[in-house]
């Protein structure tokens, strides 16, 4: 059996929805493999602020939700920079809201074989989209047990496994792609929201400061008169999906415009693939 002593479980999640298929996994895969488990969020600032090490004798769980089809852009750099950790056994997860994980899974894994992590298996799984609402509900039962299964067929090839390397796998994707996901208009046309920034109804705000903790960029802050967005947006909606006040939200025509398209396009039920 490949040893592993520590599961280590990295997440992006601004959301909360790619942090629960990660913990999933974490807790399951500590199970299987009794091995203690380690949360390493890099969500925030601050979490990106920690060391992440990985070494021989770790299982490297790390989840990024997709982005216009891909690793989103201003945490790339942090992903290849930390994803490193020689002889460490690794699996990539995708989260993606109902549309596609094009390139994403595929630019993790490779990111996991150039850092000298061996992925032994790897997952795409479905949430609620961030700002479409599309596939709500999701992860659900039925995702979990599909997820709980496959991380039981994942922890029996460890076990198998005399020295935690495994055969190259074939996932979908590119291993180093250039290009995004184009957003696109209801009619088809792209959708142009790159600078689309929150819009807080100060007469809702009460200043609780929910939504400046869990900014990815450190861009909304607490003002005089209430919450505002003062840098980069990466259109997570993370402070709009945890104010408790429903303050926050996205006025952009063209963002709204590619809202309603995935609306209006992929409502259609999909399913984890595992690989």
């Amino acid at each position: 059996m490949a040893e592993v002593k520590n599961i280590k479980t990295v997440y992006f999640s601004p959301s909360g929805n790619t942090a629960k298929i990660a913990k999933f996994m974490s807790e399951q895969m500590a199970d299987l493999l009794d091995a203690p488990a380690v949360l390493m969020p890099y969500t925030t600032p601050k979490d990106r602020e920690a060391e992440f090490k990985f070494e021989k004798g770790d299982l490297v769980i790390w989840a990024t939700p997709v982005y216009a089809g891909r690793i989103p852009n201003k945490t790339l750099d942090f992903v290849k920079e930390n994803c490193k950790g020689e002889g460490a056994i690794s699996i990539p997860v995708a989260v993606y809201g109902n549309r596609s994980f094009d390139n994403a899974l595929g630019e993790l894994t490779g990111i996991m074989e150039d850092g000298g992590m061996a992925p032994a298996g790897a997952v795409a799984a479905v949430a609620r989209h961030a700002f479409a609402g599309i596939a709500g509900g999701q992860p659900d039962e039925d995702d979990l047990d599909l997820i709980a299964s496959f991380c039981s067929e994942i922890a029996g090839r460890i076990k198998d496994s005399e020295d935690g390397n495994f055969p190259v796998l074939d996932v979908p994707g590119e291993r180093h792609p250039e290009k995004y996901y184009v957003p696109k208009k209801t009619d088809g046309t792209p959708a142009v929201f790159l600078k689309a920034k929150p819009v807080v109804d100060l007469n809702k705000c009460n200043s609780c400061g929910r939504c400046a903790k869990i900014c990815p960029m450190g861009s909304m802050k607490i003002g005089p008169k209430g919450a505002e967005c003062t840098g980069i947006c990466i259109k997570c909606h993370g402070c709009v999906n945890r104010c408790l006040k429903q303050a926050i939200c996205f006025e952009d025509p063209d963002f709204l415009e590619h809202v309603k398209m995935l609306q209006e396009n992929y409502t259609q039920r999909k399913n984890p693939e595992m690989f």
